[in-house]
């Protein structure tokens, strides 16, 4: 379960409904937001990698794991989880996070929502944050093959 869910409602788990397919584990969006997460605790030790968890209510097992164990797979959900509290808690803009461009806009939806400091309020930023991660998921460039020149047939 994840922890800025568990905290706020003490309800179950999100149904398989709810939850986006998984990633692969090397999938470059999703590598890109986890490097911009570490570039903002790099300065920081084990020790205080641990408090750093600890003030975002996320498991600070999970957190120190995905910081320095680049090999390790990615658990998307708990990304989510880690994203939003850092929107919640720092007020750091969810489109810098997600695509590493400011977005005023964004920036400043997600503060109105971060207003509401009550369990109510984390679920917002929460679905706020996952909302966006799916549309700017399902919006980056897919990789394809090139178009295939039509062959010209000689007579």
């Amino acid at each position: 379960m994840h922890s800025i869910c568990s905290r706020a409602c003490n309800s179950s788990p999100p149904t398989c409904a709810e939850l986006p397919l998984p990633l692969p584990v090397k999938e470059p969006f999703i590598e890109t937001i986890v490097e911009r997460v570490r570039a903002l605790v790099s300065r920081q030790t084990s020790d205080s990698l641990d408090a750093f968890a600890t003030t975002l209510s996320i498991s600070p097992m999970e957190f120190r794991t995905l910081i320095n164990d680049r090999a390790r797979e990615i658990d998307a959900l708990f990304v989510i989880d880690l994203l939003a509290a850092l929107v919640h808690e720092f007020a750091v803009d969810p489109r810098w996070l997600l695509t590493g461009q400011y977005n005023g806009a964004t920036h400043r939806e997600a503060l109105v929502i971060g207003e509401d400091r009550t369990p109510a309020g984390v679920i917002a930023i929460r679905k706020f944050v996952r909302e966006e991660f799916e549309r700017l998921r399902d919006a980056a460039p897919h990789l394809s093959l090139p178009e295939t020149k039509p062959s010209i047939e000689h007579s």
